[in-house]
């Protein structure tokens, strides 16, 4: 009976069986064939020519019709692996899927090369319980293929985040995997009504290269009124200003702040009239409902309204900022004349 080697496997009749201590030269060609990863850090260098498509992951980008290289690595205690194809010489894609092949971290262009060649991929993922199994696939961008690295190394996971609702604090009036907000995003046009004062407990996701997008209308102020916008999720967060008196013609995001995890942010703006507000998760992927610790789909986000700050007096010298001084500059003194908060 024949037997070959392949990429660190014995196999015998198509059924191969793990090699341990080989020097690899790639992945496997499909899951039952992966290579596995004994011990971290891991590094190994290999090539998806030759290779079949096998799986793909949107992140953000779908249709990749690139071969995949495969590793499969169970591990021993709670870990978080951090993987990069950043020295590698085509558009990869890298991601990482759970043993029931669901993908649980996913990257397209996060890193460079050392010659500044972008499009490469480096990803960190969620807690890995002692004893799961995971497969770390390398792939590429539309039809790319070609020779990578891959870098694997282990690290203390995430400590877990959990955000609370606070007494007092209203419910979205969404569960998780709905959609009574989207705003601009909706058909037919819908947004949550907010007032000053108030703090919304929200859930947001992102999942398959799509995410929910929360948004909200704070009423006019009147005139004088500075409004701080305060955020803090249990995911990388994208929250946004989308301007006053806006409409989905017109609406941009005017200011905006990404915290990661438990971490807080603020948006403070001048503004009188009506304006809109935004929460959601900073991407398209990774974080589907129910995503579980040490990440999580709730949000917490609030409006406080005061006395704007005075404007400050113009300066005496380019006092309209023409890069010139001249007569025009005493002229806007002129008409800035008299008390200066």
């Amino acid at each position: 009976m024949a037997i070959s080697k392949r990429a660190g496997f014995a196999c015998i009749a198509g059924a191969c069986v793990a090699l341990t201590g080989t020097a690899f030269a790639g992945g496997g060609d499909d899951p039952f064939s992966a290579v596995e990863i004994t011990a971290l850090p891991f590094t190994d260098a290999g090539s998806t020519v030759g290779l079949t498509n096998q799986f793909d992951v949107v992140c953000p980008f779908s249709g990749s019709t690139s071969p995949d290289s495969w590793y499969v690595y169970t591990a021993t205690a709670e870990i978080s692996l951090a993987a990069n194809t950043c020295e590698s010489a085509y558009d990869t894609k890298l991601y990482v899927l759970d043993g029931d092949f669901n993908d649980i971290a996913c990257n397209d262009d996060g890193c460079s090369d050392s010659n500044g060649n972008a499009f490469r991929s480096i990803l960190e993922t969620p807690a890995i319980a002692a004893g799961d199994t995971v497969y770390v696939v390398v792939d590429g961008w539309a039809g790319d293929l070609g020779d990578y690295n891959l870098e694997v190394v282990g690290q203390e996971p995430p400590a877990p985040c959990e955000v609370t609702c606070p007494d007092g604090g209203l419910g979205e009036g969404e569960d998780c995997g709905s959609d009574t907000n989207g705003g601009c995003n909706a058909s037919p046009f819908a947004i949550s009504s907010v007032s000053c004062g108030d703090t919304v407990c929200g859930t947001a996701w992102a999942d398959g290269g799509t995410r929910d997008t929360d948004w909200y209308s704070l009423g006019a102020q009147g005139s004088g009124v500075q409004i701080t916008y305060t955020v803090t999720g249990e995911f990388d967060g994208a929250y946004f200003y989308l301007g006053e008196n806006p409409t989905c013609g017109t609406v941009a995001v005017v200011a905006a702040v990404t915290p990661g995890p438990c971490e807080t942010a603020e948006i403070a703006v001048s503004a009188s009239g009506e304006t809109w507000w935004f929460a959601g998760v900073n991407g398209f992927e990774g974080f589907p409902c129910g995503v579980g610790a040490p990440v999580g789909n709730d949000y917490v986000v609030s409006w406080s309204c005061g006395e704007a700050p005075p404007t400050p007096c113009p300066d005496l010298g380019d006092s309209n900022g023409d890069g010139v001084v001249d007569f025009n500059d005493l002229l806007t003194i002129l008409a800035n004349f008299g008390p200066c908060p």
